[in-house]
């Protein structure tokens, strides 16, 4: 019994540090994304995008999102383990 309990306690803790790590950042004016849509800045944050991310809700890729999203367009981001980008909630004009 005391070993199922220690691991449920381990389990759950290592859930909530999974959970700690995703966070969302934001809203913010885009400053600049380069060309291939790899590193999105945010006001001074600086994230990097994977090859494709979600944008609204539909996974795009990240030379999709260049294209649709520049300087001044506010967003805001979810992000993994600081910088890295899980998804973009944007206003598309």
């Amino acid at each position: 019994m005391f070993k199922v309990l220690l691991l449920a306690c381990l389990m759950a803790g290592s859930v909530s540090a999974l959970a700690q790590d995703a966070k969302s950042a934001g809203p913010g004016v885009v400053t600049s994304i380069d060309s291939q849509g790899r590193e999105l800045i945010v006001g001074q944050e600086i994230y990097i995008l994977p090859a494709e991310v979600k944008l609204n809700g539909v996974l795009v890729s990240r030379s999709k999102v260049a294209r649709l999203i520049g300087p001044g367009d506010e967003v805001s981001v979810d992000v993994e383990n600081g910088r890295y980008v899980n998804e973009i909630h944007a206003r598309l004009q």
